[in-house]
């Protein structure tokens, strides 16, 4: 399998071309990681119907995997609320 980034969420609406960059960086080595995965792993029976998500540069980014398609795929990114 070869797994790649794909966004169905709107990665240009994230201001900071430096949060989009590390976005981006980081989905890339998700898909790399996931790449990695025997296909024996649980990980795939638990990841089927979920979303996954990991917080990048201030910003929550939602994905699932498709696997047929060999996709990571974005579905959300939104911005992390401030700590107060």
């Amino acid at each position: 399998m070869t797994f790649a980034a794909h966004y169905t969420a709107d990665l240009n609406a994230v201001p900071d071309e430096a949060a989009r960059a590390e976005i981006r960086r980081v989905m890339d080595q998700v898909a790399e990681a996931v790449d990695s995965l025997p296909g024996s792993n649980p990980f795939w029976a638990s990841s089927r119907d979920s979303l996954l998500m990991i917080d990048v540069a201030g910003y929550r980014v939602v994905y699932r995997l498709d696997v047929p398609r060999e996709q990571v795929v974005v579905v959300e990114i939104s911005p992390l609320r401030s700590a107060r």
